[in-house]
């Protein structure tokens, strides 16, 4: 994980959904959050740009479809720079990952 300049929380902007099981898809969610980092992290170090474009995808469709734009940005950001290993998948990845943290913080906060 890396230092995050922003400890602030980022909760859904889909949470007050008229949908009841949507706090509950959202929570689900977030306890995969460590995986898909994970499998990001694995990716990266093996420089296996179809996998981690596939993990990306993935995440950026879960995340679009829960509320969470700035991290539906980042993926589909990374996820068209897979082509290549660069500084700016890199920082891309950093950013996904430093949000990701954001939003594993709001499961602390509603201890």
């Amino acid at each position: 994980m890396s230092k995050n300049d922003n400890p602030e929380p980022l909760y859904s902007e889909l949470l007050n959904s008229d949908n009841p099981a949507f706090p509950h898809l959202v929570k689900k969610f977030i306890t995969c959050i460590p995986t898909y980092l994970k499998e990001i992290e694995q990716a990266m170090h093996k420089a296996d740009y179809a996998e981690l474009k596939s993990i990306l995808h993935n995440m950026k469709g879960i995340s679009g479809n829960y509320g969470y734009p700035q991290l539906y940005e980042e993926c589909k950001k990374a996820e068209k720079l897979c082509q290549q290993d660069n500084d700016m998948l890199d920082a891309c990845v950093k950013n996904i990952i430093g949000i990701a943290e954001r939003i594993m913080l709001t499961r602390k906060s509603e201890q």
